[in-house]
């Protein structure tokens, strides 16, 4: 995994965010998605994640709110598709695919919907999963 691909995983993402209907969102657009990549590296570096790992979480990153582009309710597993199909097309392999949205082999839920996953901060940084609703300033404190 290259900073090249990760660079045009994030401009493929990007354009989803701008040009569908989550333009119009008020919270799950654009800006949040840019946050929660410079969260995922911020945290990766302070807790020692290896760069190819980082990499992996910033593209599901890239991807976890793309589903809002088809589909409000279930918009996670929308993600999840665009991120397989997309993910496909590249030079990612199929470990790595599974890696951005199925990284937990107890719960096959991946981090595209890592919403769904109540996990506390030490959790977080114990399974290296990491997730927008995980990355809070309360779950930080």
């Amino acid at each position: 995994m290259t900073n090249t691909m990760i660079e045009n995983i994030r401009k493929h993402c990007f354009d989803i965010l701008q040009n569908g209907k989550c333009k119009d969102l008020p919270y799950h657009n654009l800006g949040h998605t840019q946050e929660v990549i410079d969260k995922v590296y911020l945290i990766s570096n302070a807790v020692g994640i290896q760069p190819k790992e980082a990499g992996l979480i910033a593209i599901a990153a890239c991807f976890h709110d793309t589903g809002f582009s088809k589909t409000y309710d279930g918009h996670e597993e929308a993600s999840k598709k665009l991120a397989e199909q997309y993910l496909a097309t590249t030079n990612c392999s199929k470990a790595e695919i599974d890696r951005v949205c199925y990284p937990n082999p107890f719960s096959l839920q991946g981090i595209c919907d890592s919403e769904n996953i109540p996990y506390s901060s030490l959790a977080i940084f114990q399974n290296r999963h990491f997730s927008h609703t995980s990355i809070s300033s309360q779950s930080l404190a």
